[in-house]
């Protein structure tokens, strides 16, 4: 049993902060399913070939927009790239901590005490829906009499012939 929780321990840690090789066993469950090939063969298999048709499949799901993105992403410089990441971190950053702001906020308003209770409905909302509601009765009585005549399947009755 330890050794299964050391599995599962790894599997989760995979899934919370993938390494490379995580990566790698994800991309190769996709090409096993997408192409119906069985994990042991795929490890047979060149890793650019399936790197490949993996990349090529997630590209044409994406929309134009998406596509150029991916494009600037590929041909900017290192200095580029590192002035993104740097600016994508600042907006992250000022997101999260303006939620931390509207929730605290959120809270403190809660916690105040309402001086009036729950609002009442206004009186001439009610008397109009009560106007508006017509007179309705059903009789069943009629069919339930004929019911019991009747196969449950609602089928007619059937004669059988004599014996």
């Amino acid at each position: 049993m330890i050794v299964l929780d050391a599995i599962k321990a790894q599997a989760l840690k995979s899934r919370i902060a993938p390494d490379s090789q995580s990566i790698i066993r994800k991309i190769f469950r996709w090409y096993s399913e997408k192409f119906s090939t069985p994990l042991h063969i795929i490890d047979t298999l060149p890793l650019d070939f399936i790197l490949t048709h993996y990349f090529e499949a997630h590209f044409e799901e994406m929309d134009d927009q998406e596509l150029q993105e991916v494009i600037v992403e590929l041909t900017e410089s290192d200095e580029e790239k590192e002035a993104r990441l740097k600016l994508e971190n600042q907006e992250k950053l000022s997101e999260e901590s303006f939620l931390k702001a509207a929730l605290e906020e959120a809270a403190k308003e809660k916690a105040k005490p309402t001086p009036q209770g729950p609002p009442q409905p206004s009186t001439q909302v009610v008397e109009q829906q009560t106007e508006e509601l017509p007179d309705i009765s059903i009789d069943f009585n009629d069919n339930l009499n004929k019911w019991g005549e009747q196969d449950p399947l609602g089928l007619p009755p059937t004669k059988l012939p004599p014996k």
